[in-house]
């Protein structure tokens, strides 16, 4: 939801279609927002939509789609030229953006691989010049720990 500062201050939905779009990241100029979407119910992918801030607050024009082979959690590049991705089986794309030529994307390109678990939103972040990045890394092969709950553990050491 966004809320706009002037006018009647009501709150607009962001992102309202049918399909599963989440995870909405604005672009350093404010104008365009990157997010990922389930369209038809098929895989996840990532896309740019124009973003209106004057009049009617919210996206406009048609969606872009930045990735081809699956994609989710987009972060921008501080300077809006190149979008970060990743896909479920681990892999970290990239993709150069012209945002001045109504965002024409590049042909997405594969930056490296992790066995680092990818599902979870919001779990790396990109530097400002776009040459490292900091992930959170949880692998796929870890076992949750062995929990154990004691009742009565009073009772017990009366023993």
């Amino acid at each position: 939801m966004l809320l706009p500062l002037e006018g009647d201050r009501q709150p607009v939905a962001l992102l309202q279609s049918p399909e599963s779009d989440s995870d909405a990241r604005f672009s350093p100029d404010g104008k365009w927002v990157a997010y990922h979407s389930r369209l038809n119910g098929r895989t996840l992918e990532v896309y740019v939509q124009a973003f209106n801030s004057v009049g009617k607050v919210g996206l406009t024009g048609d969606r872009i789609q930045v990735s081809n082979t699956g994609g989710a959690s987009p972060v921008w590049r501080r300077d809006g030229r190149e979008l970060f991705y990743l896909t479920t089986d681990g892999g970290v794309f990239s993709a150069d953006i012209d945002l001045a030529a109504g965002a024409r994307v590049g042909r997405p390109r594969q930056l490296f691989s992790t066995n680092a678990n990818a599902a979870s939103m919001h779990s790396y972040d990109v530097a400002a010049d776009g040459k490292r990045l900091i992930m959170v890394h949880t692998p796929r092969s870890v076992e949750p720990a062995r929990l154990t709950v004691v009742t009565n553990w009073q009772r017990r050491l009366a023993r």
